[in-house]
C-alpha cells in the first residue's frame, strides 16, 4: 500500500534522476497531511535537484493541507486536485500558481 512516506521517497528519487524538473517549478512546498501516515513534509524545488524532507520548512511559498489518504490518491492519479479543492478536502495557503505547478512533479 502506498503511503505519503513512500511517495515522498519516490519523489526524491525522481528529482535525482531528473534534476531539470526544478526548473519548471521554482518553489518550496510545505505539506501538512492529517490522518494515518500523515505529518509534515516539504519539497524544495528552488535548486537542482529538488529536495524532499520530513518536518517543517521555513519560507515555503505554498502550504498544502489535506488528509494523507487524499494525498496518496492525488499522487497516484486516483483523485482529482480540483475536486478535492472544491470539496474543501484540499486547502492551499500562499502562492496559488505554485500549487498548480506541483502537479507537474507529482
Amino acid at each position: 500500500m502506498m503511503t505519503p512516506e513512500t511517495i515522498f521517497g519516490k519523489l526524491q528519487q525522481k528529482f535525482n534522476e531528473n534534476p531539470d524538473l526544478s526548473d519548471k517549478v521554482k518553489a518550496v512546498y510545505q505539506f501538512v497531511l492529517t490522518g494515518d501516515g500523515g505529518g509534515q513534509w516539504w519539497v524544495d524545488l528552488l535548486s537542482k535537484p529538488g529536495m524532499v524532507g520530513k518536518g517543517e520548512k521555513t519560507g515555503a511559498n505554498c502550504v498544502i493541507t489535506m488528509a494523507s489518504e487524499d494525498f496518496v490518491g492525488l499522487a497516484t492519479k486516483e483523485a482529482n486536485a480540483v475536486k478535492l479543492f472544491m470539496s474543501g478536502k484540499l486547502k492551499i495557503g500562499g502562492d496559488l500558481s505554485a500549487a498548480m505547478k506541483i502537479q507537474n512533479v507529482l
